[in-house]
């Protein structure tokens, strides 16, 4: 079920738009009195991409150069009339859904650059902490470590303890600045 909000003409259609109300979805009536539906498009396209507010503009006129103004001045998708309530809703669900895929999208996207940021804060922690030469009774040891994928917490040492020469390596469960900091503490 869908909160329908209805607007007696465009400049109502435009003010209840701009007037806090979050919309899914707006349907526009290409004659409508005041403002065309085209005109109302194009001030709503001035605030609000497609991908924000898909617009679906309605009308009986259905010639070639009608569906070219329409996707001129912003719509989203243009239905004929005569329509069926079953096309009606199907394209009001299509275009919600690819809104809401698209925002998703957005999200997903944002969550990739920040984990991107961190795995690359955690691999400065990392070659910083990790030795990048040793010297034990004489013997100079080099190591290097280089991550199969990602870098996390994984650490080494080389170090003297007991009268025994240790070569320590640890990975610490997880990835990013968490577990770089883990491996801090463990060094």
């Amino acid at each position: 079920s869908y909160l329908v909000t209805l607007a007696a003409d465009g400049r109502e259609a435009i003010a209840a738009v701009e007037g806090g109300q979050k919309f899914d979805i707006v349907l526009l009536d290409v004659m409508m009195p005041g403002m065309s539906g085209y005109e109302v498009c194009q001030r709503l396209r001035e605030k609000y991409p497609a991908n924000e507010l898909p617009v679906v503009m309605l009308t009986a006129k259905n010639q070639v150069e009608d569906l070219v103004a329409g996707f001129g001045a912003g719509a989203s998708d243009f239905v004929t009339k005569p329509f069926s309530k079953q096309e009606i809703l199907s394209r009001i669900r299509t275009h919600i859904s690819l809104k809401y895929l698209y925002q998703n999208h957005l999200r997903a996207e944002t969550e990739a650059k920040l984990l991107a940021q961190e795995m690359a804060l955690a691999k400065k922690i990392q070659t910083v902490l990790l030795p990048k030469k040793a010297e034990i009774r004489g013997y100079e040891i080099s190591a290097s470590m280089e991550p199969c994928e990602q870098v996390g917490g994984d650490y080494y040492d080389i170090i003297s303890v007991g009268g025994y020469d240790w070569i320590v390596i640890g990975d610490v469960s997880g990835h990013g600045v968490t577990a770089g900091l883990v491996m801090m503490m463990v060094q």
